[in-house]
């Protein structure tokens, strides 16, 4: 008896047993993972200006152009005034109910189609440091999960020079996802429902450059030429285990995990054509070695994401606290899936994952905010990287229909507390490469979402 091959058999056999359970545990654990999307009081308290000074719909994430500069200039605008340690605090509570039943969210004690949930607690450092330094640094709680572990990451040095009689800002960035760096939030991560529940049916397509959020470490450099043309160059790593635990993030084991240094890039070209119309029109991309699962004794697989991004936003000169907004994302993804052949066995050897995405939001006098978003993500067969897909295929689409409320939106509102009520409801037209009764995995979202700076007291 060869007893190589029966040990192949044997480990074979552990290896399924393991792959069946253990990964399908982590992938859950990963996908549970907080998404705080708020802006910082703190902010508000340091420039005294209103959260709808720099944020669209008031509430967050998404900026206007004088929250672009703020981000761009490292967080260190302020009103001139003294100002204690720039803190904030953000609480999520939420209401889910899915078309059909939820076994991943049965998997974590939630029975049923509908669930209300503590989502998170999060407390913020967002401001500035010394002169040229600031920075956003978040620690999340989720109750449900008893878990506590970092949230975003993006510190930022900046500096004023002149090229040629004509503007020019150049910085340096730290940061736990590329997703954290960006001015125009225009990673599939930000976009469109940037909140979403944890415990709807989670339809699959993540790609790498969302997939690593909060699992490594970066740094790079941007400049801003003319108030045009903006460049970005990063290079992140992954964190080891033991980095990982101490930041709360050891769940994130479950998903892809960096090899090395992975080099990320960004471009974008803005106008404002008058005061009241601006576009933006950009791309990104990332190159990376990854491990599938995070399972480093087969070898890593080879990534290569490309993004192209687009944004139009107008203010309407007669009513300037209305504002409409308009996003659309279109990225690619291609995989060499070596490592996951050496690994399993199986599934396509090359992969490619597409995804586009394109929202309109209306904000009226900064308090209403209607969106509706269309999305589709179309992708190659693979039941071992989309497992939790029934046919093996990430191919979703659909829409997203969202109301938000910000009670606290108008200028003349107070800085250092905001909240937010929300409904959304997402419908599908094909949900994980099927078409047929599609629609049984709709969602309906509620949230209410509260803001607040303690240095608003002092």
């Amino acid at each position: 008896m060869d007893i190589r091959s029966v040990g192949r058999s044997a480990g074979g056999a552990f290896f399924r047993a393991v792959q069946s359970h253990f990964v399908l545990l982590l992938f859950a654990a990963a996908i549970f993972l907080p998404r705080s999307a708020a802006a910082l009081p703190s902010f508000s308290v340091q420039t005294n200006q209103p959260c709808s000074a720099c944020h669209l719909d008031t509430y967050g994430p998404r900026l206007n152009q004088a929250g672009r500069d703020f981000k761009l200039h490292g967080f260190t605008w302020t009103d001139g005034q003294s100002h204690p340690v720039p803190v904030s605090v953000f609480a999520q509570l939420s209401f889910t109910h899915n078309g059909s039943k939820n076994t991943l969210a049965e998997s974590h004690g939630y029975p049923g189609n509908d669930y209300f949930s503590v989502d998170q607690v999060d407390g913020y450092f967002g401001g500035k440091i010394v002169d040229n330094l600031g920075g956003v640094a978040a620690v999340s709680w989720l109750p449900d999960y008893g878990q506590v572990r970092w949230g975003p990451l993006n510190l930022r040095y900046a500096r004023d020079l002149h090229l040629f009689g004509t503007p020019l800002v150049v910085g340096a960035t730290v940061s736990n996802a590329p997703s954290e760096n960006d001015l125009w939030d225009a990673d599939s991560m930000w976009s469109s429902p940037f909140v979403q529940s944890r415990l709807s049916k989670i339809a699959q397509g993540k790609p790498l450059t969302e997939m690593i959020a909060g699992n490594v470490i970066g740094a790079g450099a941007y400049a801003q030429w003319n108030d045009t043309l903006y460049v970005e160059a990063d290079e992140f790593s992954a964190l080891g285990r033991n980095a990982l635990n101490l930041v709360g993030a050891g769940a994130v084991l479950g998903t892809d995990q960096l090899r090395h240094w992975a080099p990320y890039w960004r471009v974008a070209l803005q106008h404002r054509f008058s005061a009241a119309h601006y576009v933006e029109l950009g791309g990104y991309g990332l190159s990376a070695d990854a491990y599938p699962f995070s399972l480093e004794f087969g070898g890593a697989n080879h990534f290569e994401d490309k993004a192209l991004d687009f944004t139009y936003e107008w203010t309407p000169e007669d009513a300037p606290s209305d504002a409409l907004s308009v996003r659309a994302l279109y990225l690619h993804e291609d995989g060499d899936l070596r490592g996951s052949q050496r690994l399993f066995r199986a599934g396509p050897a090359f992969e490619r994952l597409s995804r586009f995405q394109v929202k309109a939001t209306y904000t009226f006098h900064s308090d209403f905010t209607p969106g509706l978003e269309y999305f589709s993500t179309t992708g190659t067969r693979d039941p071992v990287r989309w497992h939790l897909s029934a046919t093996g295929y990430p191919n979703s689409s659909g829409v997203v229909a969202e109301f938000g409320f910000v009670p606290w939106g108008t200028a003349d509102s107070s800085h250092w507390y905001n909240a937010r009520a929300a409904i959304q409801y997402t419908a599908y037209t094909k949900y994980n490469g099927v078409t047929a009764g599609a629609s049984s995995n709709n969602t309906v979202f509620v949230t209410l979402s509260f803001a607040m700076s303690p240095n608003g007291v002092f």
